[in-house]
């Protein structure tokens, strides 16, 4: 573990407090209406004549309830809210209640992968802390996303008749998508602070907003879907892993908008709407798998890097402050021993003149001075005397108590 001890007592402490408090009932009521919104609203934007959606914002909201909610039997709740709402939702936007069912079972599904994978890699306390944990994140979305491509795909084959691969990649994408984006909200670490200015921020998101409108705006032609990439690593190495979440979601929500109206190298790619979508899915799971994982391993450096101080500063402090003289020597190649480093203590025991070098004979080469002999000469005869004025003075204070005795 890279943070220091208190940053990770502080943490589980925190942890703990929330697994013992109760979700809020208001926070049940917003989960609901935000997943069934949100399950609609990937319904409206599946393509015509197709059973799938191009994004399904309602698999990241998912996986955020879960992760938030604590206690083990809110947990079961949630994934009951998570059936109704997207069942609910399909079932109002005119599918068949066999698939809308089939659908809110996929999707619950998916979430109780991606959960229990992250719980048992990391228990409740899971955090975006280091590579390691992005990875192990990666690898849960990535499971979460065949679970429900899978179920899907068996679905729509029983129940519209459809191809089962094209809808199991298309339907993995959209929601390993939606999750690398959103998810990460309840995984992020206790701060630390960076170097970055909030002007530098600003400079960053513009920078961005440019390239992602000179990439992916319909009257663009040439294939540069790479150019984004190198202004979010500016983010993930730069600012704190939070603003590289939020500005992954918004970038990456500004990049489907501007695909789906049009824009973009994937538009010109293929002449069918739904292969399109699917490469923007794709490029979008990469886009926020990029993020999450240089941000998260970032802060496992600043946070390394901070621990590191800390143990300097305690290790330096201890010497400084030591009752025991101390003091680092250098010995030049003319056979002076000249100090470059000493504590107070050793200060106030080396004498006023020349209290940086000395000369003497080597006892190694005979004819030669040693540059320590007179300094040890000089430091016993002082410290004999310092211990007989401190004798007699404990003599003297303890004689009246000897002669009461």
């Amino acid at each position: 573990m890279t943070l220091s001890p208190a940053d990770v007592a502080l943490a589980d402490e925190q942890d703990t407090e929330r697994s013992r408090a109760a979700f809020p009932w208001w926070g049940w009521l917003l989960a609901a209406v935000l997943l069934f919104a949100a399950s609609v609203l990937g319904v409206r934007l599946a393509p015509p004549g197709s059973q799938v959606a191009i994004w399904w914002p309602a698999a990241g909201l998912a996986v955020l309830l879960v992760l938030l909610v604590r206690r083990r039997s809110e947990r079961a709740v949630a994934l009951g809210v998570i059936f109704v709402a997207t069942a609910l939702a399909n079932a109002v936007a005119g599918r068949p209640l066999l698939v809308s069912s089939a659908f809110g079972l996929a999707n619950t599904v998916e979430v109780l992968v991606v959960v229990a994978i992250l719980v048992r890699a990391g228990g409740p306390g899971f955090r975006l802390r280091d590579l390691d944990s992005a990875l192990r994140f990666t690898a849960a979305v990535l499971a979460g996303a065949l679970a429900i491509g899978v179920l899907a795909a068996a679905a729509v084959v029983v129940f519209e008749g459809g191809s089962f691969v094209a809808t199991a990649a298309f339907v993995a994408a959209s929601h390993a998508a939606a999750v690398f984006m959103i998810a990460p909200f309840a995984l992020l670490p206790p701060a630390i602070p960076v170097r970055a200015t909030v002007l530098e921020m600003v400079a960053q998101a513009v920078v961005l907003a440019v390239v992602i409108v000179a990439v992916f705006h319909p009257a663009t032609d040439l294939p540069l879907a790479f150019l984004p990439y190198p202004v979010l690593s500016w983010a993930a190495f730069r600012f704190p892993i939070r603003i590289a979440v939020t500005e992954t979601l918004l970038a990456s929500m500004a990049i489907l908008a501007l695909t789906i109206a049009g824009g973009g190298p994937f538009d010109r790619s293929t002449p069918d709407f739904t292969q399109r979508a699917a490469l923007g899915e794709i490029f979008l799971v990469t886009f926020a798998g990029f993020a999450i994982v240089l941000a998260a391993a970032q802060y496992d450096l600043r946070s390394t890097t901070r621990q590191l101080q800390a143990t300097t500063r305690l290790l330096s402090g201890s010497l400084v402050e030591a009752s025991v003289g101390l003091l680092i020597g250098e010995r030049s190649k003319a056979g002076e021993l000249r100090v470059i480093w000493r504590n107070p203590t050793a200060a106030a025991l080396l004498p006023r003149e020349n209290a940086r070098r000395w000369e003497g004979s080597s006892p190694t080469r005979p004819g030669r001075r040693s540059p320590m002999g007179p300094l040890s000469r000089w430091a016993a005869s002082r410290a004999r005397s310092r211990w007989r004025r401190t004798a007699s003075r404990t003599s003297r204070t303890a004689s009246p108590c000897s002669s009461w005795m």
